[in-house]
């Protein structure tokens, strides 16, 4: 089944205007608003898959071109060429590098041709002592005993251990080391077999990990039901309990225990609970959790960077919210529908629907009455007090919920779903006896691969294979890019309908790949995908079409055929456990939904997007993340070069019109947080874009960057037509917004109760009564 990325169950925050169902009749009290747009033909051509279907000479009925033709998120250009990695070396030892005799070999620093790295970008150095024999024509590496910095992730009282000599001021590392991490990168930036000195044009680059007695966890990070984030691991063989640390490249400190396989980055008490969450999770820090056995420590699992989350992870309310009101002061009319909420890096802040709740309440000892609003899928809450006489009327509660609040829904976790461990069980692969570790880089060249990594296992898995053979692809050793890798792949390769669980084999280079689908069930679903697809794109798409006309056909085919699956999320809502509603209702969270039931959640729609984009040749790809905490698929498209963002299943509905259609992140970062599962890691950045230029509204005439020009624009609108929307500027606020819309009501002789109004994604929109 298709599960990747949590489960994706609801489609998005849908505004307080419409409900979150999107079938049904598509036209609304809301539509003669005018939002027309203009097209324009920017826009980058890519491959696009081709060929008949058919059974190839191996058995296989997908063949290389229809991956080489996919518009993967990545382009997986690196700057160093991979080689063999080695595992399970000893601390402490000594590689040792054949290389020629050259004769200017001393005109070089000996560290402009060989460093070692804590990352796989080699932007990290390690200190490490290198030196060159030129007799024996050999060089050696080993960690450096008198450079500070040389134990990256260093953990207190171990690898800092240090012994003061006769001078107070002359402090001295007493042990040889590379530090706590498991995994570190030599790299050769030279020609070894060459007889003068010649630097690469991809320098080669060796991943290799640390041995120690007690194999250290992989760690995973995964957000509870109250929002919290927690690391989790697998159990590690023998460990009788685990040590949390945090900290940086330059110390790491123990920040817990726990005999448990998950810690939570949260230590909020009683008083605290409903106003604060992820209090131990910043932005200025790094995890990591070691296995403990007895007096011995594994080494440190993978490193997971605060920074990674800390903009996504909601700590507290914006000191401009309220968190209680009361009867007196405020009717349930006045009461907030959505706050803003302040990210574990403070500095970000993002907003939160609030769903309040007038079926239920509590008593306190005084007989005041409590309502709360919950945010959806974390923990904290506002709330509504008020005394007997000052309950809301049935009538009253009616009227509130008039207007649809949002869905407080909760998605499956799926990060289970790759289970690479960061590096091979010294059971697997036994540590290195040897006090030097021999290195010989051979001259001669070796096969290029005719696909690249991603597109190797893309093949592999379009074709169900169960066993992916890896052995010509170095890189693959690396099990943080190898994870990395797939995690694009079961995101971006639509066409893959069925996995379920990844695991690589260390030993033989093999990735293994568990299917939930016959190979003959899934061929089918195949097959019919794509003459579906062949059935829209030739109905949809004509001759001389700009990509932008093209990406507008395909999302307007999407938006009229397409339906939520609404039964998934009322089951929900009813108790239903999730994985049974996975295993009933499959195709609904993938491309088979959409396209060909017409029926889906939003990873069906957008993998749905994605698909008809490849086959069309419009640069897109899928982009996954949450709305508010609430996990989320929708696309990215490429125009003149940058990615913007388009989210089919938010502008499926009845009222507004292309919320989110080429829209930048610098507009919709105040709802949406971006996963970094959609893309290689290290080219996460390149796709966004803070061009406005590209949005629906700008190229409408309905944005605003201004106050000034917001207020004109509201009353030129409400001069001329009965109801509009215009897109404003994220730098407004919406004390501003407010403001503005009360001032061009007055200086357009109406008042309050003469409109009704909407405010979401940055949208306002406006009906005259």
């Amino acid at each position: 089944m298709k599960r990747f990325l949590a489960m994706l169950l609801v489609v998005c925050m849908i505004c307080a205007f419409t409900a979150c169902s999107t079938g049904g009749d598509k036209e609304g009290e809301w539509a003669d608003a005018d939002t027309r747009q203009s097209n324009d033909t920017t826009g980058l051509k890519t491959g696009s898959p081709s060929g008949e279907l058919q059974v190839q000479d191996d058995g296989k009925y997908f063949k290389a071109s229809w991956v080489s033709g996919l518009s993967f998120a990545g382009s997986e250009e690196d700057a160093f060429e991979d080689i063999e990695p080695m595992y399970n070396i000893p601390d402490g030892f000594e590689f040792r590098i054949n290389v020629n005799p050259m004769e200017d070999f001393w005109l070089y620093s000996v560290y402009e041709c060989f460093a070692v790295y804590s990352n796989r970008e080699c932007t990290k150095e390690v200190g490490a002592e290198i030196n060159y024999d030129a007799e024996a024509g050999v060089v050696t590496v080993a960690p450096s005993m008198d450079n500070e910095w040389v134990n990256t992730y260093p953990r207190e009282g171990i690898e800092t251990g240090y012994i003061r000599s006769e001078d107070p001021d002359d402090w001295h590392k007493d042990i040889r080391t590379w530090g706590s991490l498991k995994t570190l990168y030599l790299v050769i930036y030279i020609d070894t077999k060459a007889d003068t000195v010649t630097f690469l044009d991809k320098p080669k680059r060796m991943m290799f990990t640390i041995a120690a007695e007690i194999d250290s966890p992989t760690v995973k990070v995964k957000f509870n039901d109250e929002g919290n984030m927690m690391l989790c691991w697998d159990n590690v063989d023998g460990a009788e309990y685990y040590k949390v640390y945090y900290g940086n490249n330059w110390r790491m400190r123990e920040l817990g225990r726990t005999d448990k396989t998950e810690f939570l980055l949260d230590d909020s008490d009683e008083f605290w609970k409903d106003s604060q969450m992820n209090s131990l999770l910043s932005d200025a820090y790094d995890y990591a959790v070691v296995a403990v056995r007895g007096e011995k420590e594994s080494r440190l699992s993978n490193i997971i960077r605060g920074e990674d989350y800390a903009k996504s992870a909601p700590k507290f309310l914006s000191t401009r919210e309220k968190e209680s009101y009361t009867a007196g002061e405020y009717s349930i009319f006045d009461l907030p529908r959505e706050v803003e909420v302040r990210m574990a890096d403070v500095s970000t802040a993002k907003r939160y629907p609030v769903i309040w709740d007038f079926r239920n309440h509590e008593i306190d000892s005084m007989g005041a009455y409590t309502f709360y609003g919950k945010l959806p899928g974390i923990r904290l809450r506002l709330s509504y007090k008020c005394l007997g006489e000052d309950l809301p009327t049935e009538e009253e509660i009616e009227a509130f919920y008039e207007t649809v609040q949002y869905p407080a829904t909760m998605a499956e976790d799926n990060t289970d779903k790759i289970n690479i461990q960061d590096s091979p069980s010294i059971k697997d692969v036994p540590a290195k006896t040897t006090d030097e570790i021999a290195i010989d880089i051979t001259g001669e060249e070796k096969p290029e691969n005719q696909l690249s990594l991603a597109q190797h296992i893309a093949l592999g898995m379009l074709n169900h294979e169960t066993t992916i053979d890896l052995s010509a692809y170095p890189e693959a050793g690396d099990p943080a890019y190898l994870r990395d890798v797939v995690e694009m792949i079961m995101t971006q390769c639509v066409l893959v309908l069925d996995e379920e669980y990844v695991t690589f084999d260390f030993v033989n280079k093999q990735l293994k790949v568990k299917y939930s689908l016959s190979d003959e069930e899934s061929l089918e679903k195949q097959i019919r995908v794509l003459e579906k697809a062949e059935e829209v794109l030739k109905a949809v798409i004509q001759d001389g079409m700009s990509l932008e006309e093209k990406e507008k056909a395909i999302h307007d085919w999407i938006v009229e055929n397409g339906r939520y699956h609404d039964e998934i999320l009322q089951a929900y809502y009813d108790g239903t456990d999730l994985d049974e509603l996975v295993e009933q209702h499959a195709d609904s969270f993938n491309v088979y939904g959409i396209l060909v039931n017409g029926l889906g959640v939003c990873q069906s729609y957008a993998e749905t997007f994605k698909l008809l984009c490849d086959l069309a040749g419009v640069p897109a790809v899928v982009a996954t993340g949450k709305n508010g905490m609430v996990p989320h698929a929708w696309n990215k498209v490429m125009i003149g070069n940058q990615w913007y963002n388009v989210d089919v299943t938010n502008n499926d509905q009845e009222v507004l019109k292309y919320p989110v259609y080429n829209t930048c992140n610098r507009i919709l970062n105040k709802y949406y947080s971006e996963s970094l599962a959609y893309v290689l890691d290290d080219e996460f950045a390149a796709y966004s874009s803070d061009d406005e230029t590209q949005d629906y509204y700008y190229k409408a005439g309905l944005y605003s960057r201004t106050t000034e020009e917001l207020k004109e624009m509201i009353k030129a609108n409400l001069a001329t037509s009965d109801v509009f929307f215009i897109k404003t500027s994220p730098d407004l606020t919406d004390e501003e917004i407010s403001e503005i819309l009360v001032q061009a009501l007055v200086e357009s002789g109406l008042v309050q109760n003469d409109i009704k109004t909407l405010n979401y994604l940055n949208i306002i929109g406006v009906k005259q009564r």
